[in-house]
């Protein structure tokens, strides 16, 4: 996977962190990547948040044979919602 694949990937998603009031749960979604290797990418986040902890998964994939699975985990502030 490219680098600059997964930075996009972490900066599109890293606004979910501070908006978001409640942000357990799954969350889907696409990235598409004009004149990438595939056009459009799926992306999928389950996250949970347990006291200040917070911790999940995410998926960004194309079809079930070309995919990436990237455990997570940090702690929630949710007085400042980061």
């Amino acid at each position: 996977m490219n680098k600059k694949v997964i930075l996009t990937y972490f900066i599109c998603v890293s606004p979910i962190f501070v908006v978001a009031q409640d942000i357990s749960g799954f969350w889907k979604g696409t990235l598409d990547m004009i004149g990438g290797c595939f056009a459009v990418n799926n992306i999928e986040l389950q996250i949970s948040i347990k006291g200040d902890s917070i911790y999940g998964s995410s998926y960004h994939y194309n079809d079930v044979n070309n995919y990436v699975k990237k455990k997570f985990k940090g702690l929630y502030d949710a007085q400042l919602k980061k």
